[in-house]
């Protein structure tokens, strides 16, 4: 009983710990866009980037729920950047199609997520 308390603590702390460095991560990025190139398009590409490099810290902290979040985050916000890069403004459609790409990019890895468990790597290939 001990030993499953003790390895549920250290899951949800490698989880918790990928989150809060992930968040940093895009913090930073996003900070980093608006502060030096200006505007939406740069704290889009930032928020993106940070995204996609919090999937491998999560990965190699061993996340896979924090990784998971990471790459439903990183889709949303590439599709976000070509619906706004296509209008050339930030706010391009309201508040519905905002929350319609969020959850489909989070629907999508979970997804495959699922897809991967009950098919196994080895069953992906052609």
């Amino acid at each position: 009983m001990k030993n499953s308390i003790m390895r549920a603590y250290r899951v949800v702390s490698r989880n918790a710990l990928a989150l809060a460095i992930g968040w940093l991560i895009a913090l930073a990025f996003v900070q980093l866009g608006q502060r030096e190139l200006g505007g939406w398009p740069a704290t889009e590409v930032g928020q993106l980037f940070g995204s996609a490099i919090s999937v491998a810290v999560a990965l190699i902290l061993d996340a896979r729920p924090a990784a998971y979040l990471w790459a439903a985050m990183a889709a949303f916000s590439g599709s976000e950047l070509m619906v706004h890069s296509h209008y050339g403004i930030r706010s391009a459609q309201g508040a519905p199609t905002h929350f319609a790409v969020m959850g489909a990019s989070f629907l999508a890895v979970a997804f495959g997520a699922w897809i991967r468990r009950h098919t196994g790597s080895e069953n992906l290939s052609a």
